[in-house]
């Protein structure tokens, strides 16, 4: 705490607090000026309610820290039908924050992290990326919803995961700013990571899913349909590589696009071509694509050094 005292101007701290991960101040790590009325978020405290720290109000509705929970229903909740309309920030508090018990929107703990840095990256630099997500930007009607967990760290693994308006609602839905959320851990028996280019892979692919969740087409399970739009990725890693002086070939940048595709026509035919021309069969044409996308996306983690 830094003494201030009259008449000289000066600079203090208020409070300082730490927090568990939905807003309870920690037992004997909270300092704070008498009649400091703030905490958690910046949400100011309703002490008289439920006892110090343990209820905050906000522009549209109260938390309770100790549950993680608001006490009355979220004013957005037709746009987020996956969560419960009581939970706060989304359940994720490492990335998110909800500044007034309405809307969630990008901690800066999310924005530092990898895809928080290629996503803003992409969105401002990226013409072609701008192009699968133009109708979220500045739009009140849809919310840009990318989930992306690599703890599956191998080529054909499910890494990300888009959730799009559902088909019937969608004409009605409404919400604010478009957002973007990711989980970065990776398991501790993994021995690989995402590389860079690995990342914009995933970034731009759940993008191009999300510009299809706003088509009349009904996604499957094996991304036939997501091949009709595959063309767009290739447009966005090839933009990417040229801005980054990646020199990727055609390729390259093939394998890439095919990313996650493995179980469709598409893809199948890519291989069985490709097979053909090597004198391969399927299976020995597969490993060799799974080994070269490994290659392009992988890096070995770096295990830090502890004495």
């Amino acid at each position: 705490m830094i003494p201030c005292s009259k008449p000289s101007p000066c600079v203090g701290i208020r409070t300082c607090s730490d927090y568990s991960p939905f807003g309870v101040e920690l037992d004997g790590r909270t300092v704070s000026l008498e009649g400091y009325r703030f905490g958690y978020q910046g949400f100011e405290k309703d002490n008289e309610f439920k006892g110090d720290g343990n209820s905050y109000t906000t522009e549209f509705r109260q938390l309770d820290p100790r549950l993680g929970r608001w006490l009355s229903v979220d004013p957005l909740n037709e746009i987020f039908p996956e969560m419960s309309p009581y939970n706060s920030v989304g359940n994720s508090p490492i990335f998110f924050v909800d500044v007034d018990g309405k809307k969630i929107v990008p901690s800066n703990d999310f924005l530092s992290t990898d895809y928080g840095r290629v996503f803003q990256n992409l969105r401002v630099n990226n013409s072609e990326f701008g192009k699968s997500i133009e109708k979220f930007e500045n739009n009140t009607q849809y919310n840009l919803y990318l989930w992306i967990n690599d703890t599956k760290c191998k080529s054909a693994g499910a890494a990300g995961l888009t959730k799009g308006p559902e088909k019937p609602r969608a004409s009605r839905t409404a919400n604010v700013n478009s957002w973007f959320l990711s989980s970065t851990d990776v398991s501790e028996n993994t021995k690989f990571q995402y590389s860079e280019l690995g990342v914009v892979l995933i970034v731009a692919h759940e993008a191009i899913h999300q510009k299809l969740s706003l088509s009349p087409l009904i996604e499957d399970a094996n991304h036939n349909i997501y091949n009709t739009e595959r063309e767009a990725l290739v447009k966005i890693l090839t933009e990417y590589s040229i801005d980054n002086n990646l020199n990727l070939s055609k390729e390259n940048i093939d394998i890439l696009s095919f990313a996650g595709q493995q179980n469709s026509k598409e893809f199948e035919k890519y291989i069985s071509d490709l097979a053909h021309v090597n004198n391969l069969t399927f299976e020995q044409q597969k490993k060799i694509y799974d080994k070269s996308l490994s290659k392009l996306i992988h890096v070995k983690k770096v295990v830090p050094i502890t004495d």
